[in-house]
């Protein structure tokens, strides 16, 4: 294909919705040479502009080999189908591992919580009831996002289709089935290099030290290749069934544990580590029930001999005494049923009768036990709060979340997935209705009741007093305010009831206490001042702020999980510089 022809492609990349979703998501349309059809290809911005990326010599020959490179795709859908099978498989064949999944579940919405799930935080109130207004629309509920917590708790992926137009953007969300996405089309150098090393067995050769510093000095030398394309990742899209894909904009991926998992590009499942000890457990039980049925009462004839009978005689007479007893009339050997005034009667002296019964003990069985106890230490989740007729731990009135913190973390974790792709979703959402900037500040927080008093829970309520007189300050700052003059007692109670771990009556009673006296022409000067400058989103401003100057991105306040937008990664940096043009605004 001539250059000329690229170029032209290249110019209607960047025009239009969809040119823009292209740019949003880093990926360009070209056709290579000599070729009639137009593939994607990976972007990056260039002077402001987004082209089509330069790769070095070597990733363009990974990049080559990852195009041509199929049969290892069906090998992967493989192996994750694979995975899904035995993690269903153990959830519908164990109770405690049902349990602990839909405990995750419950805990990562908090079912029984009176608020809301969600709770959205912004520097401006019509933003904060655009995000509300906009989950409403497209239908995030409770019901959905406890069924996005399950997937995430059992498989660790969980995927939604976005229903989109270019007037409205996204309009609804379709939950998708674990098993209906075959493949996440993502470049990455790193991960190709050891799927090629995989798949053609060809190992780097031992080198001696002079040679690495030679490589070395070749790398520092070369100022032109930039190394981190190795580890930039491409999304270009979702394979659905073999003709059906869709690009990066209509799938939300919410995945656990992705950055640095074997499983890449998919998540890395909580209870992977479940799986060996449930197939140990459950051959233990079948091994355990054959040994039972071998074990059942047998009944055991001594049969009268004489003495004077050589070996094989006496065999023989056995046997042919089991021959005639097994030949008698049922008239004569009808079964004796045992009973209150039963009668049995015996020849004495012709043989001996025995009942071998069962006699096994309950150490017998402590293999399984112990095999169980490793399947449970895996979902950290307490065995007493799973067994409750074994153990007992907590309280059961209580989230466990506040009572384990292994538990917690995890919970944590299954809360972060969910969060990070709610604010992504948000985002393109941004991008698409060019509503607002990609980068205007909001917060997206669920529930995350953790009580501890541990030197790290201290710390937490240390920040969070240190966040609320930060704002105080950044706040008597913006007013105007001097020397003597004070922020108003209301502001200060709002401010501190809504940052720091304070109960908001012991906060009204103290400053109450040490209120004092207050001038009259001070207090009136002091109203003039605020009376036209204290907004609400003025406060939400500077929280705001003063948030990203602590470098608060994350984390538990006021028994919330919260996540801002001022989380990026590179990735979404460059996705984000992507967008931009020369001006800084959006491109349209």
């Amino acid at each position: 294909m001539s250059e000329k022809t690229n170029k032209l492609i290249e110019k209607e990349n960047s025009k239009g919705f969809f040119g823009k979703l292209r740019n949003y998501f880093s990926i360009m349309v070209k056709k290579p040479q000599f070729s009639t059809t137009a593939i994607t290809v990976p972007a990056a911005v260039i002077n402001g502009k987004a082209k089509v990326v330069k790769l070095p010599s070597d990733l363009e020959l990974l990049w080559k080999w990852w195009l041509t490179e199929a049969s290892d795709d069906a090998e992967t859908l493989k192996n994750r189908t694979d995975r899904y099978d035995d993690l269903s498989y153990m959830y519908y064949n164990n109770t405690v591992m049902s349990m602990a999944t839909e405990l995750y579940a419950d805990e990562t919405v908090q079912a029984d919580s009176q608020s809301q799930v969600l709770q959205i935080t912004a520097k401006k109130t019509k933003v904060k009831k655009y995000i509300e207004d906009f989950f409403d629309k497209i239908g995030i509920t409770q019901p959905m996002l406890k069924a996005t917590a399950f997937d995430l708790a059992l498989y660790a992926d969980h995927f939604w289709v976005n229903t989109s137009n270019q007037k409205e953007g996204i309009t609804e969300i379709i939950p998708l089935d674990v098993y209906t996405v075959k493949d996440r089309i993502e470049f990455n150098a790193l991960e190709a290099t050891k799927r090629m090393d995989k798949k053609q067995r060809l190992y780097t050769q031992l080198i001696n030290k002079h040679d690495k510093l030679q490589k070395l000095a070749k790398v520092l030398n070369d100022t032109k290749t930039d190394y981190a394309s190795y580890f930039r990742k491409y999304l270009f899209g979702f394979q659905m069934e073999k003709d059906i894909f869709l690009p990066p904009w209509n799938i939300s991926h919410f995945r656990r544990f992705s950055s640095q998992s074997e499983f890449y590009p998919f998540g890395r499942p909580l209870f992977i580590n479940c799986i060996s000890p449930f197939r140990q457990l459950q051959t233990s039980k079948n091994l355990v029930a054959m040994a039972r049925v071998a074990k059942f009462p047998k009944e055991h004839f001594e049969v009268e001999v004489s003495d004077r009978m050589t070996e094989v005689e006496k065999w023989n007479a056995t046997n042919q005494a089991r021959e005639e007893y097994d030949n008698l009339g049922t008239d004569q050997t009808g079964k004796e049923e045992f009973g209150v005034g039963g009668k049995i009667w015996t020849p004495k002296g012709l043989l001996d009768y025995k009942l071998i019964e069962n006699r096994m003990k309950v150490e017998d069985i402590n293999d399984l036990e112990m095999l169980r106890d490793d399947m449970i230490l895996g979902t950290r989740v307490p065995k007493g709060y799973l067994i409750v007729d074994r153990a007992s731990f907590g309280t059961s009135g209580q989230a466990l979340l506040q009572q384990f913190k292994p538990f917690g973390r995890a919970v944590f974790s299954l809360q972060s997935c969910i969060l990070n792709e709610l604010i992504n979703l948000v985002k393109l959402q941004f991008v698409m209705t060019d509503d607002y900037e990609v980068d205007e500040p909001f917060e997206i927080s669920m529930n995350f009741p953790v009580i501890e008093e541990s030197s790290d829970r201290l710390r937490v309520k240390s920040d969070t007093l240190r966040l609320a007189n930060d704002i105080i300050t950044n706040l008597q700052n913006a007013l105007g305010l001097g020397r003597g003059e004070a922020i108003p007692p209301e502001v200060v109670k709002d401010v501190f009831s809504k940052i720091s771990f304070i109960d908001v009556e012991d906060i009204e009673d103290w400053i109450d206490a040490i209120k004092p006296e207050e001038d009259v022409e001070i207090k009136e000067s002091i109203k003039k001042k605020i009376k036209n400058r204290l907004t609400e989103e003025l406060i939400k401003e500077i929280e705001f702020k003063t948030k990203k100057d602590n470098r608060m991105f994350e984390g538990v306040s006021s028994g919330r999980h919260f996540c801002n937008s001022f989380k990026v990664d590179k990735m979404q940096k460059t996705i984000l510089d992507l967008f931009k043009n020369d001006s800084g605004k959006l491109k349209g």
